[in-house]
């Protein structure tokens, strides 16, 4: 008997340690956070995740920093989000004057922090170490670079000029594993073959025959072209638009709405759609835009940015005489699309009406996301939909359109208050005049 009852005692233990080991592996292995803070602090973004997903392989990071800094325990706790995320992360943290073998090794300085991150046999230094420094790092090792060069023909925005607007543009795209260059069409016209995306910043000379057709056969051979144009110009690219039946035209848009956030009537604040609308923090500013024309029903043309309903598109020529106002018969009635992609057989066109929102001023615009628009546009042009994500911005505030269901949900919310009130009075009200009978 006794045997008997030490075997059922071993045999309850062993359950036990082997239940306590599966929910103990469970944890490490799919440990998941729940964010109620309503920020991202404590929390990977959507494209951090997206990138860890992707790994293949295991990623090795060594941080080197003093142990007894406040600044190293808060790396650690970045790279144990990380780890907790994805298994295939391992990590350690380094004292350098504790481990000089390691110093020597990878070459990194003994009295400044700084980071090493290794994915089959590339390496990757880092000596500013950020969640942005670090998810970027990993992506560049991860993805193959992919080459975008910036149309210089007459007039263009030039992000190479060190006293021009469009610098940190440049930064961005490298970060994240894009090779940029220019190319100059004044003297001969011509693609390179490595060219994955070819962006033309707000051209202002019309484009001739020669032009057009190159542009074409990049795109008919599977590349990608973006265009940023600028009301009142470049009309000459409707010889290729209209192929696709998207054309614009000489007007202007006006969105009296864009008041809320602080803009004038000629700087829209426009709503994200498509592959668009959920990627963005928030909505994208765009000084001085152009209405697109789509026809209506065009399977190989996406919607991505569209005005405001209080929204109305004026002539060059009301512009010029200071005619603003919305007048049935002279003014078009919105919303507009302001950005649309255009699916070829093999490539892809985009189109934005506005070249000044990925300029240095309004690139991080308070409370908009056009670095986010600008971003994840290149992104979806050069590699598809897969990276496509939210990415965080540090905000004050942040201006949002609701959703035509998220308004129809607020206010059946706001008028049950009343409703419930008026009901509470009405049985109130029975009940005391059956009472007094």
């Amino acid at each position: 008997m006794r045997v008997k009852n030490w075997a059922f005692l071993i045999l309850k233990i062993a359950f036990i340690i082997l239940i306590a080991t599966a929910i103990d592996y469970a944890s490490v292995r799919y440990n998941k956070r729940i964010n109620i803070t309503g920020s991202l602090r404590y929390e990977l973004t959507e494209r951090k995740k997206k990138i860890l997903d992707y790994l293949k392989d295991n990623v090795y990071i060594i941080y080197f920093g003093p142990r007894n800094k406040p600044e190293t325990r808060l790396i650690k706790n970045m790279l144990q989000l990380y780890g907790q995320y994805s298994h295939k992360i391992k990590w350690e943290v380094v004292d350098p004057e504790r481990n000089p073998s390691l110093v020597e090794r990878y070459k990194v300085p003994y009295k400044e922090s700084s980071a090493i991150v290794k994915y089959k046999g590339k390496i990757e230094k880092l000596f500013s170490i950020t969640e942005g420094s670090l998810t970027n790092a990993i992506f560049r090792l991860i993805t193959d670079k992919t080459k975008i060069y910036f149309l210089l023909r007459d007039g263009e925005y030039n992000p190479f000029d060190p006293e021009g607007l469009c610098k940190k543009v440049v930064d961005i795209l490298k970060d994240e594993n894009y090779e940029v260059a220019p190319l100059n069409w004044k003297k001969k016209i011509y693609i390179p073959p490595d060219a994955r995306l070819i962006i033309d910043w707000r051209p202002k000379k019309e484009f001739s025959e020669e032009e057009l057709n190159t542009i074409e056969r990049f795109v008919e051979a599977g590349g990608r072209f973006l265009f940023l144009v600028e009301p009142f110009t470049a009309l000459s690219l409707n010889k290729l638009l209209n192929k696709f039946h998207v054309e614009i035209r000489d007007d202007i848009v006006v969105d009296i709405s864009s008041r809320l956030s602080g803009g004038d009537m000629f700087m829209p604040v426009v709503i994200p759609k498509d592959i668009m609308s959920d990627v963005l923090n928030s909505a994208v500013m765009l000084p001085l835009a152009r209405p697109i024309y789509v026809l209506t029903g065009e399977r190989n043309v996406r919607i991505l940015l569209e005005t405001s309903p209080r929204s109305w598109a004026i002539t060059k020529e009301r512009y010029k005489r200071w005619d603003f106002d919305y007048i049935r018969g002279k003014s078009i009635k919105g919303p507009f699309p302001v950005a649309v992609s255009i699916k070829d057989k093999k490539g892809k066109i985009a189109l934005v009406g506005d070249s000044d929102f990925a300029t240095d001023p309004y690139l991080d615009f308070p409370g908009m996301d056009n670095e986010g628009f600008f971003m994840n546009l290149v992104e979806w042009l050069c590699r598809g939909r897969q990276f496509l994500a939210q990415r965080p911005r540090l905000q004050k505030y942040s201006y949002q359109f609701l959703k035509k269901s998220q308004i129809k949900d607020l206010f059946m919310f706001i008028m049950s208050f009343p409703a419930i009130a008026l009901l509470s009075g009405i049985v109130v009200y029975i009940k005391t005049k059956r009472r007094n009978i």
